[in-house]
């Protein structure tokens, strides 16, 4: 979890001024509690799959290909995060809007 939250912030700070780059991505591994989101992250995990498919997930993440991706989902996610977040907030403000007697 810190890893990829590492390679998020790396990826988002790319919208900043280089200059700024940096301080953010150490100010958010300050803020965000990556020990927190790994908590909650198995507790889901266990809540969600099977034993058979943990087992499945864990051979695939321990694979070669599987081990790949991982180190590529926090630049991943670094690069769609903003684009979910900015449409989920277009979503709420035009069913606010919607719902807004005229």
């Amino acid at each position: 979890m810190a890893k990829m939250l590492e390679d998020t912030f790396a990826e988002i700070s790319k919208q900043l001024p280089i200059e700024q780059r940096a301080q953010f991505i150490r100010n958010m591994k300050k803020i965000v509690r990556a020990d927190y989101l790994e908590q909650l992250s198995r507790q889901s995990m266990i809540k969600t799959f099977t034993t058979d498919e943990l087992n499945a997930l864990a051979d695939f993440y321990g694979s070669k290909h599987g081990a790949s991706a991982m180190v590529k989902f926090g630049a991943y996610m670094g690069q769609v995060m903003p684009a979910i977040q900015a449409e989920v907030q277009r979503g709420v403000q035009e069913l606010q809007q919607s719902q807004t007697p005229k």
